[in-house]
């Protein structure tokens, strides 16, 4: 369905907001050939009108994602930061939420997306499974932890 990819994956990360970091992230993702650059651009568009930070226990994280349009192969792309960014909450617009992992999801086709977001929530679910993400210090170990939860 996607590749998960260690190119894709940016640890401890200093962002001055949400907006850098998409576009920090977005930028790893242009440059390995998984997006175009345009992508960058509708992820940031598309988190002005409909937010996707999640109120997750323990470690907050955010899924920020477009249409399929821009979007060359499959993947997920991850950042964890050094210190939180805000977005707002996917379910309350008004609700600010701290976030320190972002998983910035590419999906080819646009049909795989509610699979590919099911899946993501199912790791979410799992609050060891965000704590061991955003104590990781390799890429590698984001991936295992991903693989191992979402059953990749």
């Amino acid at each position: 369905m996607f590749i998960l990819d260690n190119q894709n994956v940016l640890l401890g990360i200093d962002a001055k907001d949400q907006r850098e970091a998409i576009q920090i992230l977005g930028n790893q993702m242009v440059e390995n050939g998984f997006i175009k650059e345009a992508y960058i651009d509708a992820v940031i568009e598309r988190e002005t009108l409909y937010p996707t930070g999640l109120p997750t226990e323990g470690v907050k994280v955010a899924i920020p994602h477009a249409n399929a349009n821009h979007v060359i192969k499959s993947t997920i792309g991850v950042m964890t930061l050094s210190k939180p960014v805000i977005f707002r909450s996917m379910g309350d617009a008004t609700e600010e939420l701290d976030v320190e992992v972002i998983f910035l999801l590419a999906n080819a086709d646009q049909s795989d997306q509610p699979e590919s977001l099911q899946r993501l929530m199912q790791c979410f679910s799992e609050e060891e499974a965000l704590q061991k993400m955003k104590a990781a210090t390799t890429a590698d170990e984001i991936l295992t932890v991903l693989r191992d939860y979402m059953k990749e």
